[in-house]
């Protein structure tokens, strides 16, 4: 079987704590894009055959994808195997969680191909062992998540718009650097105690809200990422990226999850269009035009 593994975008990202483990609690608004990778699934008499056209993509263990594969032939006491050929296309180290699509995408072909019946929120918790984006992506739309992940509320229709991405190229942000990049920039700072908690709860909440609205200048006010600033001080062409996306005329801009890529939203496709041709001219990137994933 053939499955798309779309890409998503931060609308709202917000660190409200740090646990024991090391992981920090979040407030994240995601939301699936019209971009992505495209898996072929297919069902063998055992083991896992895993390839991809990117030849830099790790095809084993180290592989996402793979990792739920493995995950759940063994949970489910599977004894046939599968061939999984993933054609990459999200950029990687952007933040628009490609190998947790991907991750995602297998474990929903395994439901379907060996007739298992599981809904979403039954495969949650697996996926929360794979990586913390990977339970949005087991449905996808607009969703809110909290915990790191794995608390997840349908927020409705996001509303129509074009949306340009942009990475540059050459700048990949690996996820562990740019929470160590954010706690080392706060640390001196009381920022994820107290009343503190409750406002940036309530930024998240008017976030929510504009979306449900469907108004997209009030979500483009309400955007907002912890990782931005930390991120940006190591790569200042993020915000110069950021910038040029709102001159020439997106309705707000932002970095993507823990970076490189960041996004602008805008009313009218052709000014998108002109938009990511200016940048092209203008910055080395990998750069796409895309729209909002309706459910």
């Amino acid at each position: 079987m053939k499955i798309s593994a779309n890409a998503k975008l931060n609308i709202g990202l917000k660190i409200t704590g740090k646990r024991p483990d090391g992981y920090h609690e979040l407030d994240m608004v995601f939301l699936e894009i019209g971009y992505g990778d495209e898996l072929e699934v297919k069902k063998t008499d055992g083991g896992i055959i895993f390839t991809c056209t990117d030849a830099s993509v790790p095809c084993d263990e180290k592989n996402l994808a793979y990792k739920a594969a493995a995950l759940m032939l063994e949970k489910y006491g599977i004894s046939g195997g599968l061939e999984i050929n993933l054609e990459k296309h999200t950029p990687s180290g952007a933040g628009l969680g490609g190998g947790s699509s991907d991750a995602a995408a297998v474990m929903n072909a395994i439901n379907e191909l060996y007739g298992l019946r599981l809904l979403p929120e039954d495969m949650i918790a697996d996926a929360s062992k794979i990586g913390a984006d990977v339970p949005f992506f087991l449905s996808g739309g607009c969703q809110r998540a909290g915990g790191t992940g794995e608390k997840l509320e349908n927020i409705g229709t996001f509303p129509e718009c074009t949306i340009v991405v942009v990475k540059p190229k050459d700048i990949s942000v690996s996820t562990p650097a740019a929470y160590k990049a954010y706690d080392e920039m706060t640390e001196n700072e009381n920022s994820v105690c107290g009343s503190n908690i409750a406002l940036r709860t309530n930024e998240m909440d008017s976030l929510t809200d504009a979306i449900k609205a469907g108004d997209l200048k009030a979500i483009c006010r309400e955007m907002t990422n912890d990782l931005e600033d930390p991120v940006i001080a190591q790569c200042p062409v993020i915000s110069d990226l950021k910038l040029m996306l709102m001159k020439e005329g997106a309705e707000g801009a932002m970095m993507t999850g823990s970076g490189s890529a960041v996004f602008g939203l805008f009313q009218e496709k052709a000014a998108a269009e002109r938009c990511m041709e200016n940048i092209r001219r203008k910055y080395s990137v990998e750069c796409f035009i895309t729209k909002p994933i309706i459910h």
